[in-house]
């Protein structure tokens, strides 16, 4: 019988799973992604090695990686400054 089921919710939101009981979990955490749009880290020795995320997400990044790479290619000085920015914002 699987563990009770209680991913611990990380300081930056993503609930996380160690894999020994995430195996029994599987469909539950599927349940979260879908259903309550949460992420999940599936961990192995307290470090994240995946994460289960909502599939509307995933389209996300994928739609933002995208964008980024154009911004980059297509306006590389526009791209360099709000890189910069984003440096700056980071070590404040």
């Amino acid at each position: 019988m699987a563990d009770e089921y209680n991913p611990v919710p990380a300081p930056d939101g993503v609930q996380e799973a160690p894999l020994r009981q995430a195996r029994g979990w599987l469909t539950r955490l599927i349940d979260d992604a879908l259903i309550d749009d949460k992420t999940s880290a599936l961990t192995d020795r307290g470090r994240r090695r995946v994460y289960l995320v909502p599939p509307r997400a995933f389209e996300t990044d994928r739609r933002n990686e995208a964008l980024v790479a154009a911004l980059e290619r297509d306006e590389p000085e526009v791209y360099a400054r709000l890189l910069a920015a984003l440096d700056t914002s980071a070590q404040s």
